[in-house]
């Protein structure tokens, strides 16, 4: 894929912040502080078309670097990400020229800032959706629901060791006020103390490359372990991992402030997996935009726009074909580990999923 690079570079005069002390005067910084200079800016738009710019993917990688620099931040769509290295992936969401506050911070309260616009393409193909606006169960033309311990496929716990019962009823599914709500539940059934559900779309929706918005709130509680995720959509004849897996998103609640991503496949699975985490704040109270931009030269994962992991694909490995997705929170197991004793239910709620090729 060809690339377009466009490379700002700005030299800037130095700019100090004072901060306020208690009392009623506002010292200067320390002379010791040594203030970042010299700052630098370019930024790559992925693509090939050229007005604007851009494969229709949104995607812009960034890189920044200044004399004295402890740290860079970027700001833009009112969102702040913090860069250590001064390298970070926005993805825009619509064609448009966005600004974009690039930060390079230094010793003290040292700082010095330059605002650069990028103009993008973004011209996505909306092949799929759930927006989750009809009430009641799942829509029965694109859900199956996974019930039960996993027993019945040979595989007790679901192959992790899980502690809940999947359901089919309201009080674990539903779609309500345009979103489809999974909860967890402390309640025994069939020899287990938790249920919950678990719904997928094969045999109904597979694909093959293309790019997966899933805007979600996660739950909360020790022992919660919600995914969103795919699986080849050959597995009855290949079996696992041979079939392909692709984690888009997972988070445990013994860990409220990480999610994460995977791939598993017949070289590298469960323990051994392609695996990256990020920080994101708020999962459990504000809504995230999870995201997987796929294609034959690899996967591409997102939270809110920004690029937080990277996994290869080639001839060799299994994403080179359908896959269908799946939705669950599970319990416990050999991710969710400890369950809170204390834990009474916890949801994630979906406001849609999307799938652009």
């Amino acid at each position: 894929m060809q690339k377009i690079f466009q490379t700002l570079s700005v030299m800037l005069f130095l700019s100090l912040l004072q901060y306020s002390c208690s009392g009623d005067s506002e010292p200067a910084i320390d002379e010791k502080d040594t203030p970042p200079t010299n700052l630098q800016v370019s930024f790559q738009i992925v693509g090939e078309n050229t007005d604007p710019e851009g494969n229709g993917s949104g995607i812009v990688h960034f890189e920044a670097s200044a004399t004295n620099a402890l740290d860079y931040q970027y700001a833009f769509n009112n969102q702040e990400v913090n860069a250590p290295d001064g390298a970070t992936t926005i993805t825009f969401g619509a064609t448009g020229t966005y600004s974009v506050t690039v930060t390079a911070l230094g010793e003290g309260n040292t700082s010095l800032s330059r605002e650069i616009t990028v103009s993008v393409f973004v011209d996505p193909d909306l092949v799929w959706a759930q927006e989750f606006e009809q009430e009641g169960a799942p829509d029965p033309e694109f859900w199956n629901f996974e019930l039960g311990d996993g027993c019945d496929q040979g595989i007790c716990g679901w192959g992790n060791g899980e502690q809940q019962w999947y359901t089919n009823e309201p009080d674990n599914i539903i779609v309500e006020d345009d979103v489809l709500k999974i909860t967890a539940k402390a309640e025994a059934r069939n020899g287990y103390n938790y249920t919950s559900a678990r719904i997928t779309t094969k045999n109904k929706f597979a694909f093959t490359y293309g790019r997966v918005e899933v805007r979600a709130k996660l739950p909360e509680g020790g022992g919660t372990w919600p995914a969103i995720w795919m699986l080849g959509s050959n597995i009855d004849q290949v079996g696992w991992p041979k079939c392909g897996e692709i984690d888009i998103m997972e988070h445990t609640g013994n860990d409220p402030g990480r999610v994460s991503a995977a791939t598993h496949d017949e070289f590298y699975h469960a323990g051994n997996a392609r695996y990256y985490w990020t920080d994101v704040s708020n999962v459990s109270t504000e809504y995230h935009i999870y995201s997987l931009n796929w294609d034959e030269n690899g996967m591409d994962f997102f939270v809110d726009g920004n690029l937080f992991f990277e996994s290869p694909n080639s001839s060799e490995l299994p994403y080179n074909q359908d896959f269908y997705l799946l939705l669950n929170i599970a319990m416990g197991g050999n991710l969710g580990g400890t369950i809170d004793e204390s834990f009474s239910s916890g949801s994630m709620e979906i406001d849609y999923i999307r799938v652009y090729q």
